[in-house]
């Protein structure tokens, strides 16, 4: 995969789902490969999956999520999220936390997504699309001036404008 070698990529993991069909991890490589594929309900079903045996996997409750967002059912994509960050406290959840924030931009409530990411876009190093996301809930709450603030020139205010109009 990282060698950008899908087809050998996919054969490998059928392969190793011959294997060990019940492998949380395999569960999550196989979810990753039908999003990238566009295929959220596939990459659900591998996710939910994986979580019978491993229930409290951030990637696979991530990775549920995503698919869950992908398929519109956003309530259900930001419980996963809530269950993700609750059981693994003690993890990197910016990803986790980045994705609940979209879920909740994509469900029109920009305060609950400005509450999420807000801690996390005070850290060093972290992702833009930390603070890109929060100057989206921003610019959604019209607080135009704290989210031109966040980008600090990586967009352009038509880009940012845009944004708005897309979500």
């Amino acid at each position: 995969i990282r060698q950008q070698r899908m087809d050998e990529a996919d054969a490998i993991l059928e392969k190793a789902a011959e294997l060990q069909p019940n492998h949380p991890e395999l569960s999550w490589w196989r979810g990753r490969q039908a999003l990238r594929a566009n295929d959220a309900q596939g990459a659900l079903s591998y996710f939910e999956a994986g979580l019978t045996n491993d229930a409290a996997s951030l990637n696979l409750l991530t990775g549920a999520g995503i698919a869950k967002d992908l398929l519109h059912q956003h309530d259900a994509a930001q419980v996963l999220y809530l269950r993700a960050l609750s059981l693994n406290p003690s993890r990197d959840l910016t990803a986790a936390r980045t994705n609940l924030a979209m879920s909740f931009l994509l469900t029109n409530e920009p305060k609950q997504a400005v509450k999420v990411l807000r801690p996390v876009a005070k850290k060093e190093g972290i992702p833009p699309v930390v603070r890109h996301n929060l100057a989206l809930a921003y610019g959604l709450l019209g607080k135009h001036t704290q989210a031109k603030r966040l980008l600090n020139g990586e967009l352009s205010e038509q880009e940012r404008a845009d944004s708005i109009a897309r979500l």
